[in-house]
């Protein structure tokens, strides 16, 4: 079954992450480098071309949404030859990021992050796409713990809709004479559907990232810092740490 498969992946993926202090040496203590915060970076993903010299550089700025991966393939396309992409994006759709990321291998292009332009959540998958990878010194790449609902918030609230729902049941049987005993076995039941669910879409989710991970010729350590930092947190990634989980490929 696809969640034995996942689930069977992502504990041997947990078991070789290593002592949890790892985090601690790679994770900037200090406040981020400061953010290239523009009308494009707030705003969603755009594109456009920065000519330095002969090389034809491709900017992606802004917030990454659904079908990001067509419009960045529609974007090298429009703007070829393009020899490299620099990328300054908060993030967004999880699901976006490694697909970009694939469209970028798939092109053999380098990526960049320059200095003060911020590569974060879905955008380091992007970034990991890069066949030649390098930030310099003030760019900022950030990452953190995916979430298994995603940041949709009509998930939330049917989730927090159905835990009501059997509240109002298991009191509906209760009052119906039924055995307490009998009464909280349902209820047991029911609620470990719920978060049976959440495990699975988590359990995926991080062994499609590991996956890509290993496709991209990135270090399956990444993800200690991924699973150690919570999702409305950030871990930005210091030099060393870009180094020992191959961010950045070149010296």
């Amino acid at each position: 079954m696809p969640y034995v498969r996942a689930a069977a992946l992502v504990a041997a993926l947990v078991a070789t992450l290593g002592d949890a202090a790892a985090k601690s040496n790679y994770c900037l203590t200090a406040d981020p480098p400061p953010t290239y915060v523009t009308a494009g970076y707030q705003g969603d993903m755009g594109y456009r071309l920065h000519q330095a010299g002969d090389q034809r550089i491709l900017i992606a700025e802004g917030g990454i949404r659904a079908g990001e991966s067509g419009r960045l393939a529609s974007a090298i396309a429009a703007y070829a030859p393009v020899s490299e992409i620099w990328f300054n994006s908060p993030g967004g759709d999880a699901n976006e990021g490694p697909l970009m990321g694939r469209v970028v291998r798939k092109q053999n292009l380098a990526v960049r992050i320059p200095n003060n332009f911020s590569c974060a959540s879905a955008c380091t998958y992007a970034f990991l796409g890069g066949v030649v990878r390098s930030i310099d010194p003030g760019g900022s790449y950030g990452i953190h713990m995916f979430t298994g609902y995603g940041n949709n918030p009509q998930q939330y609230v049917s989730l927090m809709t159905a835990f009501v729902g059997v509240a109002a049941k298991r009191q509906e049987l209760l009052k119906a004479g039924n055995k307490l005993g009998a009464v909280d076995n349902w209820t047991m039941g029911q609620i470990k559907g719920f978060l049976r669910d959440i495990e699975q879409r988590s359990a995926v989710r991080a062994s499609a990232q590991a996956k890509f991970l290993v496709e991209m010729s990135a270090s399956l350590e990444f993800m200690t810092d991924v699973f150690g930092t919570e999702a409305d947190g950030m871990c930005f990634l210091n030099a060393a740490g870009l180094r020992r989980y191959n961010v950045t490929n070149v010296m």
